[in-house]
């Protein structure tokens, strides 16, 4: 019984300190900069033929490690998230590939204050990954399977802090680990080193442009109620 009334102590302190916000339906785009890679290549799956190795030498997120540049645009209802990203990779030698992915998934918000909010999420889906950008050099830009390094399965956990500089213009900084499988695309899919699957890291900064499709769909805290 104590133990009880213990946790739910600590409970209700944290959704007062900390208070989780529903949104009814916010739209953003988001122009950004940051860093992905590789950072474990599995040799086999826990699952499926046991003698089957993967490709840990040809891994898309551990040969385009490096920078990037890019677009978000997504829409988030309620607890639920769906994203479009769009992006640059580069190295020292310029840009390396063009990585587009959806994902949707779940994302919870804790405000800290009028100014301040943090996000945990979780998505998944599925991204192409293009050998280069000798698509963008066509007379009719398009990414074809010729030009594509591979198609991807994957899943991500993260966090992500926004800094509100007005209702529709925020700072956000993000990271977070991913899993992945893929399909190397310029090898037949019966090929022994035609799939890889792994871990991958992320992180970026970027200008988000938001807009509250209802407006003030936001649960408000105590202290703003009584303002």
């Amino acid at each position: 019984m104590k133990k009880t009334l213990f946790c739910s102590v600590l409970a209700a302190l944290a959704t007062f300190s900390l208070p989780v916000s529903a949104k009814i339906l916010e739209l953003y785009l988001q122009p950004q900069v940051g860093g992905m890679g590789g950072i474990y290549s599995q040799k086999k799956l826990p699952w499926g033929d046991s003698d089957r190795a993967l490709n840990t030498e040809e891994d898309y997120f551990i040969l385009h490690r490096g920078g990037f540049y890019g677009l978000a645009l997504g829409a988030e209802f309620l607890f639920l998230e769906g994203q479009l990203e769009v992006n640059q990779s580069f190295k020292q030698g310029g840009v390396s590939s063009t990585y587009v992915s959806f994902t949707v998934g779940l994302d919870a918000d804790f405000e800290i204050d009028k100014e301040q909010v943090w996000t945990l999420f979780l998505l998944g889906g599925v991204a192409l990954g293009t050998v280069n950008d000798d698509w963008l050099e066509k007379e009719e830009p398009q990414i074809a399977h010729e030009d594509l390094d591979a198609q991807i399965a994957l899943v991500r956990v993260g966090v992500r802090y926004e800094y509100k500089f007005t209702q529709m213009i925020r700072l956000s900084l993000e990271g977070g680990v991913g899993g992945h499988i893929l399909q190397l695309s310029q090898k037949a899919a019966n090929d022994e080193d035609s799939q890889s699957s792994g871990v991958h890291v992320f992180g970026q900064v970027g200008l988000r442009f938001v807009w509250d499709v209802f407006g003030g769909g936001k649960n408000q805290s105590k202290g703003d109620d009584e303002d």
